[in-house]
């Protein structure tokens, strides 16, 4: 199974093609995706969770993930639906693969979305931790919530490694220049 699916990853199915339509509708192509931390440098796998009967599915794409990896396939895999079901799956994730920044992105996401901001924070933290220089975005996202959490010095340390690793980043310097006029500077 997890061979057949790698081949759909790796080979052109027309059965799998999305009409021309909908190719012809797509806006920003591979450059869209990076507003979103996705590269697009590697095959997605996207999994959609409607009910927790479908993390049955997830924890099955997870055992395959790990046979990729032995096999040195990468992908991304994209978890959206329920807020609470995507955090468990990038808990299982994070147990198998605690460096995994991608999962440590998302899952500081989706602890953002459901009210958790100090898990939240702490994902972020480690992600930046890890992978200091890996997106200037990381740093963007760890100063947006430490900003809301009242945090203020650490989040102008963030927006200004976030501005450090990309000065064109507007919403960077918007960021910094709201934290600055909430700390009287």
């Amino acid at each position: 199974l997890f061979q057949r699916l790698a081949g759909h990853l790796l080979y052109n199915d027309p059965a799998l093609r999305p009409s021309s339509d909908v190719l012809r509708r797509r806006n920003g192509g591979q450059q869209a995706l990076w507003a979103h931390g996705i590269s697009g440098d590697l095959p997605i796998v996207l999994i959609r969770i409607d009910d927790t009967d479908d993390l049955g599915i997830v924890r099955q794409l997870l055992r395959a993930l790990e046979y990729w990896r032995l096999k040195l396939l990468a992908v991304t895999l994209l978890v959206l639906g329920r807020s609470r079901a995507a955090e468990g799956v990038f808990c299982d994730m994070l147990q198998r693969w605690p460096h995994d920044a991608h999962s440590l992105a998302s899952r500081a996401h989706v602890r953002a979305q459901i009210g958790q901001r100090e898990g939240a924070i702490a994902d972020a933290q480690c992600l930046v931790r890890l992978f200091p220089g890996r997106s200037a975005g990381d740093w963007f996202n760890l100063a947006f919530l430490l900003e809301s959490a009242g945090r203020l010095d650490e989040a102008e340390c963030a927006f200004r490694q976030a501005i450090a690793l990309d000065p064109k980043l507007d919403r960077a310097w918007y960021g910094l220049g709201l934290t600055l006029i909430r700390l009287h500077r």
